[in-house]
């Protein structure tokens, strides 16, 4: 029986010819120097066309097989889908901690490194700093994307609960943010954890009035906004920290395949929480507050967003030890 064999797209390149072309980037790739216009504009022109020819997970997944002999399925990732899941998100979340952090432990036993290790192998030169750039920009827009989210979550939240158990459900928060790191030295997460304690001292300084319209339809609405949050950041978590690459030497074009396939990865899942949240103010303009507290709201938003970006523009991505 013949084995099936993975064909193109119409009108698309095949993989023999896709592999090629990488050989041929990274060819010239290193021939390229950046300060000057001419090449910086051929440098990404090829850029450009290695992510339109390996677009999408499962055929960056493909690419990576059979060019690397990593399976990026490894990672792992899972999200939460809300109303469609039979229970709630925390034991599905707990699930899937424990499994992250077993396969973490039994990948290190096998010395294997993560994404943000594989980049710092890189040999020093500016092509190295230029792919760290891009890691460390990818990181501060995922999590401050993340983090504005937590922040429309607690603002959800706050029309529904008093002072205590605002208190309560922030520590509660900053407790499961805090179970995600996979080795217990995460800088992803500490700045999680970070940000958490910020907008929860700002909340809480500022007050809460509850109201009874909004506390009826809140619960289950902002529980599962909750937990498709939480999964997000621990997918967050699983793309940086999870070992799942042998320690090679770092490749450039390498790299950037992973870097693509992480970014419209959770782009993708950045979207559809944004397009729940969306769904939910539609259908919530009976409890909306009334035109000074929607002027409270609209301050404090853009006080906790400054904080926000704060936070995450002194990331550095080196493990705490």
């Amino acid at each position: 029986m013949d084995q099936k064999k993975e064909e193109p797209e119409k009108d698309s390149m095949s993989w023999n010819e896709i592999l090629a072309y990488l050989d041929y980037f990274q060819t010239v790739v290193s021939r390229i120097q950046e300060d000057q216009e001419d090449n910086r504009m051929r440098l990404e022109y090829h850029q450009k066309t290695i992510s339109e020819l390996i677009d999408g997970g499962g055929a960056t997944n493909e690419f990576m097989k059979h060019k690397f002999n990593v399976d990026l399925l490894e990672f792992g990732f899972e999200s939460y889908a809300g109303l469609m899941e039979d229970q709630g998100y925390e034991e599905k979340l707990r699930q899937q901690i424990r499994t992250q952090k077993e396969a973490t432990e039994e990948a290190r036993a096998n010395r294997k490194i993560s994404y943000v290790e594989l980049a710092q192998q890189l040999n020093e030169s500016d092509e190295r700093m230029r792919v760290l750039n891009g890691i460390h920009a990818m990181a501060i827009v995922t999590g401050t994307k993340l983090s504005r989210f937590l922040v429309e979550y607690f603002l959800l939240l706050s029309g529904s609960k008093r002072k205590e158990e605002m208190e309560r459900k922030i520590q509660a928060v900053k407790n499961a943010i805090q179970s995600e790191s996979l080795e217990g030295n995460s800088v992803i997460i500490d700045t999680f954890v970070s940000v958490v304690e910020f907008v929860g001292q700002e909340m809480v300084k500022r007050g809460t009035k509850k109201d009874a319209r909004r506390e009826e339809a809140s619960t289950t609405g902002e529980d599962d906004l909750l937990g498709m949050i939480l999964f997000e950041v621990l997918n967050f978590e699983i793309a940086f920290s999870r070992p799942i690459f042998l320690p090679t030497v770092a490749n450039n074009v390498f790299l950037q395949v992973i870097g693509n396939y992480i970014s419209a990865l959770l782009d993708s899942k950045l979207k559809a929480i944004a397009s729940y949240m969306k769904a939910r103010e539609a259908g919530a303009s009976a409890s909306t507050p009334d035109h000074q507290g929607l002027i409270r709201r609209n301050k404090l938003k853009n006080k906790l967003d400054a904080g926000i970006e704060k936070f995450w523009n002194k990331l550095e991505l080196q493990p705490k030890n």
